[in-house]
C-alpha cells in the first residue's frame, strides 16, 4: 500500500508575527471530506523551541486523495491566502512529499494524532 507523507516547514522572522492558520470553513471542510472518510490519515503540528520555525506533517491514504485535498476549490483558495500572508510577512515555506510503502495501515496508527485547529 502506498501512502504519502507530507512535511511543510515554515519559518518566520520573528514571533511576533503569527504563522497562517488556517479558516474555520477550510477546517470543517477538511473534516468533513478528508479526516472522517479516512483520507486523513495523519496531521500534526510541531514549534521548535526557538518558535521561529513551524512543522506540519501529515499523511494521506493515497497519492491521489492528496492531490484532490490540495485541488480542491477550498484548498486551492486557502494556499492563495497562505502564499499572500507569508509573503507580506517575510515568512518561508518548504514542502516535501514522500511516498511510503506500507504493509499496513497498523504500521502507522502510532502517528496518527489529528488536530487540525492548532
Amino acid at each position: 500500500m502506498e501512502i504519502v507523507k507530507t512535511i511543510r516547514t515554515t519559518v518566520r522572522p520573528s514571533t511576533d508575527i503569527p504563522f497562517y492558520r488556517w479558516s474555520d470553513a477550510f477546517i470543517s471542510n477538511t473534516e468533513e471530506n478528508y479526516v472522517n472518510t479516512g483520507e486523513l490519515i495523519a496531521y500534526k503540528i510541531e514549534l521548535s523551541a526557538d518558535g521561529l520555525t513551524e512543522i506540519r506533517s501529515s499523511i494521506w491514504s493515497s497519492f491521489v486523495d492528496y492531490i484532490s485535498f490540495v485541488n480542491s476549490p477550498l484548498g486551492l483558495a486557502e494556499w492563495s491566502s497562505r502564499e499572500a500572508y507569508q509573503r507580506i510577512n517575510g515568512i518561508t515555506s518548504n514542502l516535501e512529499e514522500i511516498p511510503l510503502e506500507i504493509n499496513s495501515i497498523d504500521e502507522i496508527t502510532s502517528v496518527s494524532t489529528i488536530n487540525l485547529r492548532n
